[in-house]
């Protein structure tokens, strides 16, 4: 693992492989065993048919009637490439960015835990509107779209602050007026990451700004790994080191120590081998 690290590192410097070729090794290393596992806590495709305001784990609620104005309905025309979209009609988007919402309640969060948010999106028009987390898991992100452009975003939230429910929601008030939305594919993942104390002894991409940095951070954890197994001297040599580390730890380290001495009695039996430098 550490070796196909070094290699990437030396073809692409710092990269997210590498570093997390490294943590393998540090999660073995330091006994954290396996990582908290990720799990998916909503997954909506808009597969089924609206009941009201409500449309599988969504509801839409206007709570600025007596201004905003919208539609709604399952549109079953492939609009992002094949399946359903929610396709929303605002005629009028109201005052307040909580005027209409599109949301999800009683979502589960975890302390500690962080989370992945991913959908497409598409409007009429062009259009800023907010996605929202509130309660446990906090979270705001700003959508700008084009007119008639499908994007498919993902962006990572805060970790929970407690056990217990959010709501999601897409506010769609104080927007535009007259103009179309779709979503589809709305998750909400908890994502995979180490057993709690365990993020401190793992290496970041953002802890190594250069190829030599990340560089001497593989040499020294391949150091600790080769310590006991006695290969530690001929990695060093190999990367040109074994002379910098050596004499850091020692005052009669020289250059002869690359090299082992010439059995004397080779030297004895072909007088034309010389002995190695400083022997």
């Amino acid at each position: 693992l550490l070796f196909k690290a070094e290699a990437l590192n030396e073809l692409n410097g710092p990269n997210q492989e590498s570093v997390n070729l490294i943590n393998e090794i540090r999660k073995r290393a330091f006994g954290l065993g396996v990582s908290l596992p990720s799990e998916t806590i909503l997954d909506e495709g808009f597969d089924e048919e609206l009941e009201g305001n409500a449309l599988g784990a969504f509801t839409l609620n206007n709570y600025q009637d007596q201004i905003a104005a919208w539609t709604y309905d399952v549109d079953k025309t492939g609009v992002f490439g094949s399946g359903n979209a929610l396709h929303v009609k605002v005629a009028n988007s109201g005052s307040e960015f909580w005027a209409l919402q599109v949301r999800a309640d009683n979502q589960p969060i975890k302390k500690g835990r962080n989370y992945t948010v991913s959908f497409k999106v598409k409007a009429s028009k062009d259009v800023t509107f907010d996605f929202k987390a509130e309660g446990p898991l906090a979270h705001s992100q700003t959508v700008t779209l084009k007119a008639n452009e499908a994007k498919e975003l993902t962006f990572d939230t805060a970790a929970g602050t407690a056990d217990g429910n959010c709501v999601i929601f897409f506010a769609l008030g104080a927007t535009e007026n007259n103009y179309d939305i779709w979503f589809d594919s709305v998750n909400l993942i908890m994502k995979e990451q180490a057993a709690a104390g365990g993020d401190k002894y793992l290496v970041k991409l953002s802890d190594f700004p250069d190829k030599g940095s990340l560089r001497d951070w593989i040499l020294k954890e391949r150091g600790w790994e080769f310590w006991y197994e006695g290969k530690r001297r001929e990695d060093l040599i190999r990367t040109g080191k074994y002379i910098e580390v050596g004499s850091s730890l020692g005052d009669n380290f020289t250059s002869k120590n690359l090299l082992f001495p010439i059995p004397t009695h080779v030297l004895i039996e072909n007088p034309n081998i010389k002995q190695n430098t400083g022997y």
